[in-house]
């Protein structure tokens, strides 16, 4: 099923857990929905179009910015508690797209975190994982080093 999702979808997506994605932005529009899609996280500080932009979805929102080191105290927070939402919404077996401008570092820490929030695996473990699914993730070391380092108090 995940591969016929990914085939017939024209978005850039890929499969991190069972109904968990990570891509870049989805142009407005349906083909959220269309692509089986039930929950969107925008986690890109620059792409916060409104929740009507993507007609059928719920419209969940951590906006970060992909620079600026260290994460702030209020984007990292922020940032726990989206994963909570998102953990909430794949236990109630909905499927989330999780996105950033391409789909490598913030969309990365929430879904790590998310991953963290339903398996209870280290940070250290989930970033090279999710490295070999999404080829390009963290690219930005300072959000893997983030994930890694500060997963373990979570």
């Amino acid at each position: 099923m995940a591969a016929a999702l990914q085939q017939a979808c024209p978005l850039d997506v890929t499969r991190i857990a069972p109904r968990l994605y990570q891509g870049s932005m989805p142009k407005v529009g349906h083909s959220v929905r269309r692509c089986g899609f039930d929950v969107l996280v925008l986690t890109a500080e620059e792409w916060q179009p409104p929740d009507s932009a993507y007609p059928g979805v719920t419209v969940l929102r951590v906006p970060l910015t992909d620079h600026g080191n260290p994460l702030s105290e209020r984007a990292w927070n922020a940032a726990v508690a989206t994963s909570r939402r998102i953990a909430l919404h794949l236990r109630q077996g909905k499927r989330v797209l999780t996105t950033c401008h391409a789909g490598l570092n913030r969309s990365g820490l929430v879904n790590v975190l998310t991953l963290h929030r339903l398996t209870g695996i280290a940070g250290k473990k989930l970033v090279p994982y999710l490295r070999s699914v999404r080829p390009g993730a963290f690219s930005n070391t300072h959000f893997a080093s983030t994930a890694e380092a500060l997963l373990l108090g979570q």
